[in-house]
């Protein structure tokens, strides 16, 4: 019976800090379910975005070119956006644009997401700063 209490409080202190650091290290991402930011575009310029409730307004500074997008938080990391409306009529053909993102890191000015898209399935990793 003695060896076992020494083996359990062994076991406790040596997987505790596994445990702690788990806990630790999860993201915080209500942070930025709303609120504004800004990224760098692919072309240039800036992105302002505006995020709300269930909504996502992006503008893009050297086109001069807006998107709304509708927000779908599958949980507090992971959402995807939809194209609701947009300045470039091409865009809004037949088939939705969906975007799907996934936060993996949220500092004090910016946060980290990997997007990918339903046409290509590429995914890219970009930053956003948050104002």
């Amino acid at each position: 019976m003695e060896k076992l209490t020494i083996l359990y409080t062994f076991a406790f202190f040596v997987f505790l800090p596994f445990g702690s650091y788990t806990q630790d290290s999860q993201i915080n991402c209500l942070k930025i379910k709303k609120g504004r930011f800004e990224m760098v575009g692919p072309q240039g310029g800036s992105i302002r975005i505006k995020r709300k409730s269930n909504i996502q307004v992006e503008r893009y500074s050297r086109q001069r070119v807006k998107h709304r997008f509708l927000i779908s938080w599958i949980d507090d990391c992971n959402y995807v956006l939809t194209l609701k409306k947009s300045k470039i009529k091409s865009l809004l053909n037949d088939t939705e644009i969906k975007l799907y993102v996934s936060i993996i890191e949220v500092n004090k000015y910016y946060y980290t997401a990997l997007i990918k898209s339903e046409e290509n399935g590429k995914q890219e990793k970009i930053e956003i700063q948050i104002k």
